[in-house]
């Protein structure tokens, strides 16, 4: 495989560390393309020049992959660029790493191949130097056409990680579990952060307060499940402590009160059918919760 050819086109967080990850595993890139021809020509320099820049009408005929990674609302577009520009052949898998698009929105190509796929890193990429090794040990989902995806998952093992296929009409549901499992996740732990503010901790001091805590949790989540992982006042049934939150979000973070709201209705119903649960405290929680979201919503008219 190392003799196939591969081209990149865009060269940002995600482009560039892709081709990192897959020049240092010995895999021939033979081109990077990105509008701002100086992103491509840096990345080119990330990847110790075992790449290159080259124009899209200059990318080799007999590429094998050819990988879009441009944002979801361009990938038709860059599509109908690369069918009037690129001189792929039947034989090019083309993939783009969309979470959230089918295959189909590669069908401008398929004038020049049936060979679409789209390959999506269940993983973050921030811009970070490192970001390279985030390939490594991860889930790919794939969908698109058997062929494409029986030749993707060699480049999927080759960097010792996993794949899933993913019904192309399902496509939408998972990019919404990881958004919500990495994204939103971010916006909980900023929740966090802003009550941790008000007591008078600095940001990277919450941070490595709360650290142990977050790793334990989502431990405990992977071994048990979010049920039997739950602990705090609302699954011990502890009516006064949330009582007590409220107040002092009323005090402190009057705006996190909806968050802290939405959020103790959800552990309600996670554990609201464990065998040890205290339905009759929940109903409680719930009824004080439902009580405060009101009369806040009276509050905001």
């Amino acid at each position: 495989m190392t003799e196939e050819k591969i081209a990149i086109i865009g060269t940002g967080k995600v482009g560039r560390a892709f081709a990192k990850a897959l020049c240092n595993t010995g895999l021939r890139v033979a081109a990077v393309y990105d509008h701002h021809i100086e992103k491509a020509n840096q990345c080119a320099l990330f990847c110790e020049n075992k790449t290159k820049y080259l124009p899209l009408e200059n990318f080799p005929g007999d590429l094998r992959y050819l990988f879009l990674s441009v944002p979801d609302d361009r990938i038709s577009s860059v599509a109908h660029e690369v069918a009037e520009k690129v001189p792929i052949s039947s034989q090019t898998i083309v993939a783009h790493f969309s979470g959230a698009l089918g295959s189909d929105a590669l069908s401008p190509l398929a004038i020049k191949t049936k060979h679409l796929v789209s390959f999506h890193p269940a993983q973050t990429f921030p811009g970070l130097e490192q970001d390279w090794q985030r390939f490594s040990g991860i889930y790919f989902g794939i969908e698109g056409d058997s062929y494409s995806m029986d030749k993707l998952t060699r480049i999927v093992n080759i960097f010792k990680s996993r794949f899933v296929i993913i019904p192309a009409d399902k496509k939408g549901l998972y990019h919404l579990g990881c958004v919500i499992a990495s994204n939103y996740f971010v916006s909980l732990i900023n929740g966090a952060l802003q009550v941790m503010a008000s007591v008078g901790f600095s940001e990277q001091e919450s941070i490595e307060i709360l650290q142990p805590l977050i790793n334990s949790t989502f431990n405990n989540i992977k071994d048990k499940g979010p049920a039997l992982a739950a602990t705090g006042p609302i699954p011990r049934g502890d009516a006064g402590t949330v009582k007590m939150h409220l107040e002092n979000l009323e005090k402190y973070n009057p705006e996190l009160i909806p968050f802290y709201i939405e959020l103790g209705n959800r552990l309600i119903k996670t554990v609201y059918g464990m065998p040890d649960s205290d339905k009759q405290k929940l109903d409680r929680i719930k009824d004080m919760l439902m009580t405060k979201k009101q009369v806040s919503g009276r509050e905001d008219e």
